[in-house]
């Protein structure tokens, strides 16, 4: 019979065999592992903090602290919001009795103001007589403040420039020297405190003790070593030395790190006390320089006062002069109010009348607003109840967000690291996989014929055979 067989290009067939065991040796080893960390972020301790507080501030007793005295408090405004109509009738009442006896009170008035207009006129003959009383007085005070004024400003002029000269001669740069003398100290005092220098002479006593303290306590152990090693070594030998200078060198390095931390405490706190002194020298520089500074604020003060004094004198003057003339025309003034009094009495009756109307008005209007203002009050009250309960949990709220953020941060953590492994699981059979594209693409093919003796028949029982019949 005749056969045909098709294979891949002869130059891939070679580069196909590999792909093809290779990927039955990945199959092999079991394929990909699923990732064996955590793949889900847990809530973080802000959140559970934030949760705790949310649910013990809405079931604990604090909340309930809170409504029960807000209820209360909402009962107590409602209450109130009821008796105010009543407050308002309590003052509304008075107030229309008061309207009632308003018109006669008028005329009670009037008739006294009748009275006083009669005692006007002999007021206004005797003012002219009596002015001079008063005039002559304040033309001698006039004359006298200038001078008064004067007196207060020269002594504060003086003090000005003083407070001025310091303030300038503080403010130029100054030397160490110069600043110790702004300072309660003697200037080597001060120059060795800017100059940080550790005084170790505090140092010494404590140093010789701990010396003697080593000496007594290193004593008994070379005693001990040197009777140990006659003993094990009649006529002695260099071990005993030896091990004495280790216990010698044990000790001395412990006294030497004590005196090396003192050393480092006196350094530190030279440092320290250098910084302060040079704090203290600028402060005290620029409260000079203030101090200067008031100084000419107190000399324009000083020029300040005896310019208005000088001023208000000659006021006072003119004033005293102004005087005698205003008394005579407010004589005739008062005289002319005197007649107008009498008719503003009639008027006054007039006035009250209608004042207790308007009066017995008002006191209606006063009793319908407080009813309204009570229940407007009420109704304000029912408003703060939701602000006072969720302003806690607004509190608890925020913090749980930053607790969101912070999972959210975990979770981003964790999908990177699932992804880095996943990529390194796959990574063989991704390679594998862009090899076989590259070889497996369709370059060329070969076919092959041969011919043979087999029918019909066996053709049928060989397909039988490859399908399973």
């Amino acid at each position: 019979m005749a056969k045909t067989s098709t294979a891949p290009w002869q130059p891939q067939q070679s580069k196909i065999k590999y792909g093809l065991s290779e990927a039955q040796r990945l199959y092999d080893t079991g394929g990909p592992q699923y990732y064996g960390g955590k793949t889900l972020a847990g809530f973080t301790p802000a959140e559970r903090k934030a949760q705790r507080a949310i649910y013990g501030y809405a079931m604990g007793p604090e909340s309930q602290a809170l409504q029960a005295g807000a209820t209360a408090n909402l009962g107590n405004v409602y209450k109130l919001g009821q008796g105010l109509p009543g407050l308002g009738q309590q003052y509304a009442q008075p107030a229309q009795r008061i309207a009632q006896g308003l018109p006669g009170l008028g005329e009670q008035y009037g008739g006294k103001a009748s009275g006083y207009a009669t005692g006007v006129g002999d007021i206004a003959s005797g003012m002219q007589q009596n002015i001079s009383t008063y005039t002559d007085p304040a033309q001698a005070i006039a004359s006298g403040l200038s001078s008064l004024g004067r007196g207060y400003a020269d002594p504060a002029q003086a003090m000005a420039r003083s407070a001025m000269g310091f303030g300038s001669a503080v403010g130029q740069p100054l030397s160490q020297t110069g600043y110790s003398q702004l300072t309660p100290f003697q200037s080597d005092q001060y120059q060795k405190l800017l100059s940080g220098e550790v005084d170790t002479a505090h140092l010494t006593p404590v140093i010789e003790a701990m010396g003697r303290d080593v000496q007594g306590q290193l004593d008994p152990i070379l005693a001990s070593l040197r009777q140990g090693t006659i003993s094990n070594q009649p006529g002695g030998g260099t071990r005993g030395d030896l091990a004495a200078g280790t216990a010698t060198a044990g000790l001395m390095q412990g006294m030497q790190d004590q005196a090396a931390r003192m050393y480092a405490d006196a350094y530190k706190g030279a440092q320290d006390r250098r910084l302060s002194a040079a704090q203290l020298g600028i402060g005290q520089q620029q409260f000079g320089m203030g101090h200067g500074l008031q100084g000419g604020q107190l000399g324009l003060g000083a020029g300040d006062l005896a310019t208005r004094s000088a001023q208000q004198a000659g006021q006072l003057g003119l004033a005293a002069g102004g005087l005698s003339q205003q008394a005579a025309q407010q004589a005739g003034q008062l005289g002319l109010g005197a007649g107008g009094l009498e008719t503003q009495a009639g008027r006054l009756s007039v006035d009250a009348a209608r004042a207790g109307g308007e009066l017995g008005l008002g006191a209606g209007n006063l009793a319908t607003k407080s009813a309204q203002m009570g229940g407007q009050l009420g109704l304000g009250a029912l408003d703060r109840y939701q602000g006072i309960m969720d302003q806690p949990l607004k509190m608890y709220g925020a913090a749980g967000k930053v607790g969101e953020q912070q999972r959210s941060m975990q979770q981003e953590r964790i999908n990177r690291a699932m992804a880095k492994h996943n990529f390194e699981q796959n990574a063989a059979q991704n390679n594998l996989n862009q090899y076989l594209s590259q070889v497996g693409s369709p370059y060329g093919s070969a076919n092959t014929q041969s011919a043979g003796g087999m029918n019909n028949m066996a053709n049928m029982l060989m397909m039988m055979k490859m399908f399973g019949g």
